[in-house]
């Protein structure tokens, strides 16, 4: 699901897990959200994926931004200040 990884194969089980968590978790909040505006359209799963591919991507920008925060700040962890 990764942008980056173009085979499943290659990415450990517990990323695996993690991506397959976010992608029903996205699913079930995109189906939550035509519900409470009452569309009568189910996604389809590319939308899904793709929903679930942008969510993978910004979660990867913020972790290279919060450690970038960190070194900046002269930090070797990542703390609330970053």
């Amino acid at each position: 699901m990764l942008p980056d990884h173009e085979d499943d194969d290659a990415v450990d089980p517990e990323t695996q897990r993690l991506q397959a968590s976010i992608h029903y978790t996205v699913s079930k909040l995109i189906t939550s959200i035509l519900s409470e505006n009452k569309v009568d359209v189910a996604p389809t799963p590319q939308f899904v994926h793709a929903v679930t591919a942008v969510v993978l991507a910004q979660c990867g920008s913020l972790a290279v931004d919060l450690d970038s925060f960190s070194k900046h700040g002269k930090r070797s962890v990542v703390s609330v200040e970053d």
